[in-house]
């Protein structure tokens, strides 16, 4: 018994930890936003202040930013991370005195290392390269590859609940006209253009302990690459693979 109410506090805090890393995603404009305020400042009683509160905000993100690297791409994730832990320590070292050619020396090298967190950052979650507009590592692939890779992703993990055979929840998603419908939820499974308005998207990002969770707990559960994939061919307008000649 022990172990188990031990094993169920671990997944609580998990679970805490992981929601509170969202918040990465607001609070990180909060430090760029100040810093490039007190880069513009001629006072010096308002650019301290723009630059306490770009220390601060800068600590928070990356606080919650480490709590979120868990389910991101580990080499791009540590590029990211200590550029960002770099930019982070180096706000609280303009805090200190320092004489004004050493401090406009000082505000130029913080610009560089937020620049560079913030490429890393780009590139984290829009793909190697996304500021040359070449993304390469973690984009969608062309269009025809990604309705083939998300349409099988479904295959694969769904429609043996909701095809042909069977179809729970009065919903299938083994042909493009069924799929785009709404089943006994009144809701419309999949907007094209719209992931984020899709039911099924709702559906695949629940946490795992969540009744309405799909696959539902028991089964594997979708990896966030390929909740990623389904989202883009979502956006991009839900098409199917053509049919083999």
């Amino acid at each position: 018994m022990p172990l188990l109410w031990a094993s169920s506090q671990m997944a609580v805090a998990s679970s805490v930890v992981e929601g509170l890393g969202r918040f990465h995603l607001l609070v990180l404009h909060l430090p760029i936003g100040a810093y490039a305020l007190a880069l513009l400042l001629n006072w010096n009683h308002h650019r301290r202040a723009s630059l306490v509160f770009t220390a601060i905000t800068a600590l928070l993100s990356s606080v919650l930013g480490w709590m979120l690297a868990e389910s991101m791409d580990a080499d791009a994730m540590a590029r990211h991370r200590w550029w960002s832990l770099g930019f982070t320590a180096w706000s609280f070292v303009l805090l200190l005195p320092l004489k004004t050619l050493q401090r406009r020396i000082a505000l130029m090298m913080g610009a560089v290392l937020l620049i560079i967190a913030g490429h890393e950052g780009a590139s984290l979650t829009h793909g190697e390269g996304f500021l040359l507009f070449a993304p390469t590592k973690n984009a969608p692939p062309p269009r025809d590859d990604l309705a083939s890779q998300a349409v099988n992703l479904l295959q694969q993990n769904c429609a043996g609940c909701h095809g042909q055979e069977k179809q729970k929840g009065d919903y299938r998603l083994d042909a493009r006209s069924f799929a785009l419908l709404a089943g006994e939820s009144g809701q419309q499974a999949i907007v094209p253009g719209a992931a984020m308005e899709s039911h099924l998207v709702r559906l695949i990002t629940l946490e795992r302990d969540d009744d309405e969770v799909m696959p539902p707990a028991k089964k594997e559960a979708l990896q966030d690459v390929d909740i990623l994939s389904i989202i883009h061919w979502i956006d991009r307008g839900a098409l199917w693979p053509e049919p083999s000649p």
